[in-house]
């Protein structure tokens, strides 16, 4: 099972991960996922565990686990093109977003 992995230290290594998550079962791959441009750490990475009832319990007790002085944020990854909610009362652009999606803007 593919696991997310985010809120990442620049610390943080692949190594450091599967030696996490290796607490809780087998481990078969971990990785960071860096810049292209720059190879830094993006803050997050995947893991991925083979045996699911592993890694749904590495998830449950990871998930908010302290590493480094940050809270990991660890569950399933998103599909790809699933796009996280706009959170409540917060607007999702103004006029000028819509220009750029092709709608006049009456003044």
């Amino acid at each position: 099972m593919k696991i997310y992995v985010g809120k990442l230290t620049e610390q943080t290594t692949a190594d450091g991960l599967k030696e996490l998550f290796s607490r809780y079962g087998d481990v078969a791959d971990a990785y960071i996922v860096n810049d292209k441009e720059t190879g830094a750490s993006r803050g997050f990475g995947f893991v991925f565990m083979p045996d699911v009832v592993q890694a749904r319990a590495a998830m449950t007790r990871l998930n908010g686990h302290r590493v480094e002085g940050k809270s990991l944020v660890v569950s399933p990854p998103k599909e790809k093109g699933e796009k996280q909610a706009a959170k409540p009362g917060r607007p999702r652009g103004g006029p000028s977003a819509n220009r750029n999606r092709g709608f006049r803007v009456r003044r």
